[in-house]
């Protein structure tokens, strides 16, 4: 028997399929080979299934419906995971400014400065970013003309200046108010070894002031972060 080909298109926002019980034959000797899956939007999936072979003693019956709710179901998880539901979440979500910064270390308070700017960034969709600038004087770059750079490029001891006290990365968060705790799962940052879970301690004061304590520090390197919500 040559090769056949069935196709069947789902669309919800037009009708649910009229038969349940379609059925595709697929031989036993050669099972499915290729599944195409794509969409126009989440409620409405073509699956298209291409068999061989000449032994049809094999059935397989598939549901529309149970396929269609299947694919609700993914679409469901995926919009689940992408968007904060608990109290703390949407309590995080929005542009924070740094107020407050305090460390135990004497190094990162020399490059940090008394007084470091910086903002920090949730969405309603899980994702974060910061950036923190010191509050010092950084030399200015006076090395060689650069496509790459706006002006001079800079040199060794100008560019380790520049990044010594700057922190930024962006990346997704998750909650865990049972421990009070705030995961940033960093996918980029301006230390390329500093990537994945950062977890923090995180404290509400006055209503609109957040107190973040990254969990990673000895009691010799402890740093405390103050933020104000911006309205």
């Amino acid at each position: 028997m040559h090769a056949q080909r069935e196709a069947v298109e789902c669309r919800a926002d037009v009708s649910p399929c009229a038969d349940w019980t379609r059925a595709f034959f697929v031989p036993r000797a050669q099972p499915i080979r290729r599944i195409i899956l794509g969409s126009k939007s989440i409620l409405t999936q073509r699956f298209e299934w291409v068999a061989a072979g000449d032994d049809m003693k094999s059935v397989h019956v598939v549901a529309c419906g149970a396929l269609m709710a299947a694919a609700l179901a993914g679409a469901a998880g995926l919009l689940a995971q992408s968007a904060p539901a608990s109290p703390d979440s949407k309590r995080l979500i929005g542009t924070w400014r740094l107020i407050g910064y305090e460390s135990s270390d004497p190094e990162a308070r020399q490059v940090r400065g008394p007084a470091p700017t910086g903002l920090l960034y949730y969405d309603n969709t899980g994702h974060m970013a910061v950036q923190i600038a010191p509050d010092r004087v950084r030399r200015p770059f006076t090395g060689p003309a650069s496509g790459i750079f706006t002006g001079p490029r800079p040199t060794p001891a100008e560019a380790l200046d520049a990044i010594s006290g700057y922190g930024a990365y962006f990346g997704t968060y998750s909650v865990d108010e049972r421990a009070r705790t705030v995961t940033h799962k960093r996918l980029g940052n301006l230390n390329p070894a500093a990537l994945g879970d950062f977890v923090r301690r995180y404290e509400f004061r006055n209503g609109d002031e957040l107190v973040l304590v990254p969990l990673d520090r000895t009691d010799l390197r402890s740093v405390r972060l103050s933020w104000k919500l911006l309205k």
